[in-house]
């Protein structure tokens, strides 16, 4: 070894003294009963969060009724107390090319070995078994007879070409030499010397040696069991990493939206005022509409700001402050007191109130940058929900206003030709996509 790779070395071994507690030992996974239950693990381990591993192994493990972990700690169980590869190969015969009932019946796990192009972990772990009993290994007394032949064969399996998860295999198999080099051990090296990147070869390398070195210092640890406490340290630390990250993002937002709904209520609901649009609308239609909905509406809307009793099926109220008036354009502008919302509207659905056969349908309009803030959060300052006081309003109009004559004005067919369809739908009454 090199005097910088020695450096390296004796700064992780600082780092391991400074933070790990060395006297930690490994959990059950080091040791369980059967070899075939250290592919499902090994396999399984790609990328994911180790607690789905586990509980992939405890489901399989459950489903054959196989026993999990050894008796005995301190050495391989006998032949007679595992159940071997071939006998594994025989309980899923029966999935033979149906991997993906494997994957959701057995394992209860659908993972992939990669994103893009990958195959089902369940597949995989079947290829796996299959090379071992090609080669006769079929319980830890076996594990002599994989050689390097099988091992690129296994190498070949998606997933496992970068051996990580096949070195992984050796730990789980209870070789004590073996490191997983995985992001905790190269981040974890990187800690101690942030400009170096090691690759695999290297951190087994300098993880070997570390072990050596801290054996020499009377701590008795193995690079195997050495690897388990700084995944189990790294794992915590980013557990806390990430969860600060969340609270951080997650107050930032708050921020943002709560800025966002002090804008939006200085800036709109001041001018805020309701408008009117009813239409004749058949049940089918009026039932696809759901309170908290966005919709978008690509013509532009005329309404207006009367009206009395509802004589059509539906009514359309328009809480708006964008709304233009058009009455100085012609008498019939006048009389019907006609304003217009620009086309491309967004709308959030407050309320659909239901009297007798009649239906009021309350639409909020919203800026197309407020799309994502009003899907997903109710409008409040200071602790008042304002949509709630919306609809409070919008109710105790249309209860009143259904006391009232009809707004004869806005019972004239030219008026009606303008109003006598949804919003937000298209001819064959579906809605208009976001985006």
């Amino acid at each position: 070894m090199d005097k910088d790779k020695k450096k390296i070395v004796q700064s992780v071994v600082k780092l391991c003294t400074d933070k790990l507690d060395l006297k930690q030992q490994l959990p059950g996974e080091y040791y369980y009963s059967s070899l075939p239950l250290c592919v499902i693990n090994c396999v399984f381990s790609i990328a994911v969060r180790y607690e789905a591993v586990t509980n992939t192994v405890s489901r399989f493990c459950k489903y054959y009724n196989i026993k999990q972990y050894r008796n005995d700690k301190r050495t391989v169980p006998p032949i007679e107390e595992q159940v071997s590869v071939t006998r594994v190969l025989e309980y899923i015969r029966n999935f033979d090319g149906k991997h993906e009932q494997l994957a959701i019946n057995v394992f209860g796990n659908r993972q992939r070995t990669s994103p893009s192009h990958g195959i089902l972990k369940a597949e995989a772990v079947v290829r796996f078994l299959k090379i071992l009993k090609r080669y006769e290994v079929d319980y830890f007394q076996d594990l002599e007879k994989i050689t390097v032949k099988a091992e690129n064969q296994i190498r070949r399996i998606p997933g496992q070409v970068s051996g990580i998860s096949l070195a992984y295999f050796f730990m789980l198999c209870g070789n004590e030499n073996y490191i997983k080099p995985d992001r905790m051990i190269v981040s974890f090296i990187q800690d101690a010397c942030p400009s170096f990147r090691p690759n695999n070869a290297e951190c087994q390398e300098i993880m070997t040696e570390v072990a050596r070195e801290l054996n020499s210092a009377g701590y008795k640890i193995t690079p195997r069991r050495l690897d388990f406490i700084i995944w189990d340290f790294q794992r915590l630390f980013y557990s806390e990493k990430m969860a600060k990250k969340a609270f951080l993002e997650e107050s930032a937002q708050r921020m943002r939206e709560n800025a966002f709904a002090e804008e939006f209520v200085n800036r709109i609901l001041p001018n805020l005022t309701m408008y009117y649009r009813d239409a004749e609308l058949e049940e089918d239609t009026v039932s696809k509409y759901r309170a908290g909905q966005i919709i978008c509406e690509r013509a532009f809307v005329d309404a207006s700001s009367y009206a009395g009793k509802l004589t059509k099926s539906c009514r359309f109220v328009i809480a708006s402050s964008q709304a233009k008036s058009l009455c100085a354009f012609g008498a019939d502008a006048e009389r019907w007191t006609l304003h217009v919302i620009s086309s491309n509207s967004y709308f959030k659905v407050l309320d659909i109130y239901r009297k007798g056969n009649k239906t009021q349908i309350l639409l909020f309009h919203i800026p197309a940058g407020g799309i994502d803030f009003f899907k997903n959060k109710t409008l409040t300052v200071n602790g008042n929900n304002i949509e709630a006081s919306i609809i409070e309003k919008a109710r105790a109009g249309f209860d009143r206003k259904m006391e009232m004559l009809p707004a004869f004005a806005l019972e004239e067919e030219e008026w009606i030709k303008r109003t006598d369809f949804p919003l937000g739908m298209n001819n064959e009454n579906q809605f208009f996509p976001l985006t």
